[in-house]
């Protein structure tokens, strides 16, 4: 969770700078790995498999054009973008180096969960984390000046991964080019396992102007739907805060 753009996972972990909400403190039990057969397993694999088909089914209707849903929400409003994720979620927002923030949405809310985390949450845990930072900054850090003037189409491959280790890694939705509120997208839904743990991962990379956002879901099979529906929520409502010289394709959340 947490690493997109990829360039961002040398950053180290960051330090939580506020939450929406005083929240009550929770430890998080280790995980047992499982046995390398366990993860082989035909129920295993056959979780994996439902959970990428519905991970596809996400970024096919959502981020092709979402619908409202009758759910409680609560605003997220930052100096780039605006949203609303589901009650339920705990809010908190690290700043891994100076110029970029993560807002990072987990679910349940009880849970504490360390931010900038490359890789799975715990388990029972639903992640979604959104990275904002500027372009100048990612070319950088990345040494790499073409990140100036790429679409995000062409800097999906090199900004979104798995961590180093992870097994059975599956690109369950290909990568393809989309657009949030109007400006240029890409999107793209992985599995793999990583330390015992199985894991779904939905991401959308936008690019409004000089600015780069990273919306990504992370989970395990079980809670892929619930994980589903509430980035759905995050799409649906997105908006730019902050207005830029990409072109724009027109109104709405989320188009393709």
């Amino acid at each position: 969770m947490v690493h997109v753009p990829n360039r961002f996972a040398d950053w180290g972990k960051a330090t939580v700078a506020g939450v929406d909400a005083p929240q009550p403190a929770a430890s998080v039990a280790p995980v047992a790995p499982q046995s390398s057969s366990a993860l082989r397993s035909p129920r295993a694999v056959a979780a994996l498999v439902v959970a990428g088909v519905a991970i596809g089914l996400l970024l096919a209707t959502i981020v092709g054009g979402p619908k409202a849903t009758a759910v409680d929400t609560t605003a997220l409003t930052t100096g780039s973008f605006k949203t609303a994720y589901p009650g339920g979620f705990r809010l908190s927002v690290s700043h891994p180096v100076s110029g970029a923030t993560v807002y990072q949405l987990t679910s349940p809310s009880t849970t504490a969960v360390v931010p900038f985390i490359h890789g799975p949450p715990p388990a029972g845990v639903i992640a979604i984390d959104i990275t904002d930072v500027s372009v100048a900054l990612v070319a950088s850090l990345d040494h790499d000046p073409a990140a100036l003037t790429q679409t995000p189409l062409q800097m999906l491959p090199s900004t979104v991964d798995q961590p180093a280790g992870a097994a059975g890694v599956v690109n369950s939705v290909p990568i393809h080019a989309t657009s949030l509120d109007g400006v240029a997208a890409a999107a793209a839904g992985y599995s793999y396992t990583y330390q015992g743990l199985a894991n779904v991962q939905a991401d959308v990379l936008a690019r409004n102007a000089q600015e780069l956002d990273g919306i990504e879901l992370d989970t395990e099979p079980s809670l892929a739907a619930q994980g589903e529906a509430a980035l759905g929520t995050i799409l649906a409502h997105w908006s730019w805060t902050a207005s830029g010289s990409s072109p724009r394709s027109g109104g709405g959340a989320v188009t393709s």
